[in-house]
């Protein structure tokens, strides 16, 4: 991956803090084990970036949603499709993954 690492907020490096010394799991928020650490690049900078989010596993793989903001959506999923080749920690695990889109049906059954 890119160097050098962009440093996360105090809140988010909280939860990656708790997230390792646990192996992955976050009870301080309520996140317990449906918690991952997406590990990205940067759309512009090309830093790497290491950002916790809520995830749901689903079959092979895991689904995480990003909220709309005033500015288009979260960082992290413009950063996903521009570079979707990214790496998931998982519990104790560093697993690669290619992201995409939910579409159609499939972005139905999860969101409604």
């Amino acid at each position: 991956m890119s160097e050098p690492i962009s440093r996360p907020n105090d809140f988010d490096l909280g939860i990656i803090a708790e997230f390792r010394r646990s192996s992955g799991r976050v009870e301080s928020h309520g996140f317990a084990s449906r918690v991952v650490l997406l590990h990205h690049i940067g759309a512009r900078t090309g830093h790497t970036r290491v950002t916790p989010l809520g995830a749901m596993p689903y079959e092979d793989s895991w689904i995480v949603v990003g909220v709309p903001t005033p500015s288009g959506g979260p960082a992290w999923a413009m950063n996903l499709r521009v570079n979707p080749d990214i790496y998931l920690e998982v519990g104790i695990d560093l697993v690669a993954v290619r992201a995409r889109a939910l579409e159609g049906e499939e972005r139905t059954e999860f969101l409604g």
